[in-house]
């Protein structure tokens, strides 16, 4: 696998590297995290435990362990840990891991009982508390046991800084057979390569420099071009210091350690029902519904709603339909305010759908292969994030959309792993969702 995909771009579209850099959105995951802060994400799905070795409840999880470890052939990244080279020789880079046991990643806790889904949610929120272990692979598969009806569920724990969303689905379905019953892949020997030497990494950081240096000047070949770089860059620059404030709520407070999940079941038959008869989106029904639960929650708190209407963040993938090869990091935010005063969940959706294109706030693009290796923003009509699934997960804010984060601690994930529902190897889903 080339350095760039490893990297998280895709060949050409990042800083010239021999080797596997992390971009500087995949630093910035590593530098933001604190323990009342993880960079980890998750993805969670119950699966008919029936299918699974073992009895229910005691699985013998050597044995998954070990078809789990013949299929990371596939996946490379998941055998890979960071490695933070020394002065002048770059920055941080994956490595193999020369000590790698998939015994340290393959892990099982049981739900306390009954074993329902509040106990399932509660389990997977204490796992994801714990920081991940940076000397390794950066990387958990959790099986949840003691579920009712001999149900078994599956938590993937992964580092923003290895993959995004939609990388994490790729990488689930190389580790994952998509129907039961489908051919083993074929297995790839594996060797672990050893770490560059300093010289190497030394001279590799010297050609980096080099070629963004002569990036540099051809850019100043182009005014045109440049000059609506600037003027993007300026605009992002204007919106993450603007002095807006944050509406006074018990939501606005410093962000602790401790993280609580729920999910909510929609029919996506109805949601696009509802959608069409309102000349309108899944993605104005989804953010609607977000309003109304806003609303909801500070007027049971007794606080005011009058003329409130915050800003959310919403992540979106910024990459290409046909983009199906590349992992990493590749995805935008885009910051929309949310009607909270509307008390009427049927006039909240129709401010939906007539906000117009010229009050819908740009979303910015923090993928390292956006153009010209900047910054960029993109239209909210043709970047619709993708929210149309069920169940959904509220999560925690995300660090990286400054704009939208002054004027209100809010995020509603669009991550596409929550809908995952496929057999795992050969093990049946019965339900998902994703948190980070």
């Amino acid at each position: 696998m080339s350095p760039g995909i490893a990297g998280g771009g895709p060949p050409g579209r990042g800083p010239a590297s021999r080797f596997a850099r992390l971009s500087s959105l995949d630093l910035m995951f590593l530098k933001v995290e604190s323990a009342a802060w993880p960079c980890h994400f998750g993805g969670l799905a119950v699966l008919d435990g029936s299918a699974l070795p073992g009895a229910p409840g005691r699985l013998r999880l050597g044995e998954i362990a070990e078809e789990l470890n013949r299929r990371l052939g596939q996946v490379p990244q998941f055998r890979r840990r960071v490695h933070f080279p020394g002065l002048l020789q770059g920055t941080a880079l994956w490595v193999d891991d020369d000590r790698f046991d998939i015994h340290r990643h393959v892990r099982e806790r049981a739900v306390d009982p009954p074993g329902g889904d509040t106990e399932l949610l509660d389990a997977a929120a204490r796992i994801c508390d714990d920081l991940l272990d940076r000397t390794r692979p950066l990387w958990e598969l959790w099986f949840l046991t003691g579920l009712a009806g001999d149900r078994v569920g599956v938590l993937l724990k992964l580092h923003h800084s290895v993959a995004d969303g939609m990388a994490a689905l790729m990488l689930m379905a190389s580790l994952f057979a998509t129907e039961p019953g489908a051919p083993e892949p074929a297995v790839v020997p594996w060797a672990p390569q050893p770490v560059p030497e300093g010289s190497q990494l030394l001279l590799d950081n010297l050609a980096a420099k080099m070629a963004r240096a002569r990036r540099g000047a051809l850019a100043l070949a182009h005014p045109a071009r440049l000059a609506t770089d600037l003027h993007v860059q300026a605009g992002i620059a204007r919106r993450a210091l603007s002095p807006a404030r944050a509406p006074r709520t018990s939501l606005n407070r410093r962000v602790q350690a401790g993280r609580r999940i729920r999910f909510l079941r929609l029919d996506l038959a109805a949601v696009k029902h509802a959608a069409h008869a309102h000349q309108g989106k899944v993605n104005d029904v989804v953010l609607a519904i977000w309003a109304g639960g806003l609303r909801h929650l500070l007027v049971s708190r007794a606080e005011p709603v009058d003329h409130l209407e915050p800003v959310t963040t919403v992540p979106i993938s910024s990459r290409s339909p046909d983009d199906t090869g590349t992992t990493g990091n590749e995805f935008g935010a885009m910051a929309l305010p949310l009607p909270v005063w509307e008390a009427d969940a049927e006039r909240r959706l129709g401010h939906e759908r007539r906000r117009p294109d010229s009050i819908r706030p740009r979303s910015w693009a923090f993928s390292p292969g956006c153009p010209r290796h900047r910054w960029a923003g993109t239209s909210p009509r043709t970047s619709t994030p993708s929210t149309s699934r069920s169940p959904t997960c509220p999560v925690r804010p995300s660090r990286s959309t400054c704009s939208a984060h002054q004027c209100w601690r809010s995020c509603r994930s669009s991550d596409p792993s929550a809908t995952w529902d496929r057999s795992c190897a050969p093990f049946r889903t019965q339900a998902s969702c994703s948190s980070s």
